[in-house]
């Protein structure tokens, strides 16, 4: 065996900075599952799995099955699907929203505008974020930490909703709606 000089505590500390977390693989692994998931929902197109429908040229919703909370939109311009990663969450939990928007044609300097899980004092939600489309599907990951006191300064107990829309120019191409339950 060859000393390198290190104490075994150093040579410990090294290996564990050499190897990553299992909430690190943990995270990879959801990451990846919920963008197959995407893909697959969005390569449905209209199918029966994909339940959505035009009304007076803004889209109107349905929920799809499963745990998260997930919805999808479309228009003819675009397309553009919700989701969080679990459907419940409590007092200053981390949201994962994900964001999938399909467009047939490029589209630069679009905005992603997140908003939503409104009490009586005001929005605790609101996120906007420039963003050049490529023609096809683009996977937009959104970060949210939920609001800390219930009641007091916070929220209370319930069904909150998350919107999306897209917009291009000065109009609204398409949105979606999820909806979340926050408990103590």
């Amino acid at each position: 065996m060859v000393n390198s000089g290190k104490s075994a505590s150093e040579d410990e500390i090294t290996e564990e900075r050499s190897h990553p977390s299992k909430d690190g693989y943990i995270g990879v692994i959801v990451v990846a599952i919920v963008i197959i998931g995407l893909i697959s929902i969005f390569s449905l197109k209209n199918d029966a799995g994909t339940k959505s429908s035009l009304r007076s040229g803004i889209s109107s919703l349905e929920k799809t099955d499963g745990e998260a909370a997930m919805y999808t939109a479309t228009e003819p311009k675009a397309e553009i699907l919700l989701m969080t990663d679990r459907g419940t969450y409590h007092s200053e939990e981390r949201m994962n929203i994900t964001v999938m928007v399909d467009v047939p044609e490029g589209l630069q300097n679009a905005t992603i505008h997140i908003w939503g899980i409104d009490s009586k004092k005001g929005r605790k939600l609101e996120k906007t974020e420039l963003v050049g489309l490529k023609p096809g599907k683009t996977i937009i990951p959104f970060d949210y930490t939920t609001p800390k006191c219930y009641g007091c300064s916070g929220i209370s107990e319930g069904s909150y909703s998350i919107n999306v829309e897209l917009i291009g120019g000065n109009e609204t191409l398409c949105n979606a709606t999820a909806t979340v339950e926050m408990a103590r």
